[in-house]
This record gives C-alpha cells, sequence and structure tokens, in this order.
C-alpha cells in the first residue's frame, strides 16, 4: 500500500516515479472510456440527457464520464454498454470507430 512519498515504503526514486504513472495510466483509461462511451451514444443517435435517464443518473454524471472526469465503477459501465446497446468490450477498445448505420443497411 502506498502511503505517500516520505512514508519509507519505496526507494526514494521509485517514489517520485511509480505514483505519477499509475496515475497517468489511470487518467489514461478513463479518457478511452469516456471517449468510447461518447462515440457510442452519439452513433445510437441518443443525447446525454438520455443516457442519463437510462441509466438513472443525472446528465453532468455522463458528462463527466464522457469527458474522463469521472471514475465509473465495472457495474456502472456495465449498465452503460446495456443502455447503449453494444457489448461491455466495445467500452474498453482502443481506436474502434463505429459509424452509425443508415436505415437501408
Amino acid at each position: 500500500m502506498y502511503r505517500g512519498r516520505d512514508s519509507g515504503h519505496w526507494p526514494r526514486s521509485a517514489s517520485s516515479q511509480r505514483p505519477s504513472r499509475i496515475v497517468s495510466m489511470a487518467e489514461d483509461v478513463r479518457h478511452l472510456v469516456g471517449g468510447n462511451v461518447r462515440r457510442l451514444r452519439i452513433a445510437a443517435g441518443m443525447s446525454q440527457a438520455e443516457l442519463a435517464n437510462r441509466l438513472g443518473v443525472d446528465r453532468s454524471y455522463v458528462s463527466g464520464l464522457e469527458l474522463g472526469t469521472r471514475n465509473a465503477t465495472i457495474v456502472t459501465l456495465r449498465r452503460v454498454s446495456k443502455a447503449l446497446g453494444v457489448t461491455f468490450q466495445e467500452i474498453f477498445v482502443q481506436g474502434a470507430r463505429r459509424t452509425r448505420r443508415s436505415k437501408g443497411s
């Protein structure tokens, strides 16, 4: 367990590197998930307010999720995937592009 920079749990050189990398990795995941939620929501033709209503949360929560400022639980992300009609895995795919299907397809 990390208890702070000068707690003595990690050598001084490692303490300045490990926590910032962990934070950076967490931010990367939040931004990946948020970007995918936004892309998938738009592809589904849904507004933030409509997704929020389906999830039973405030629209600002969906906005924060899409911006990568919210740290959603796995349970919440599962509910998001169901509300958007996508697989749970699609929320975590890097570089995926899902376009809106035309009515004729």
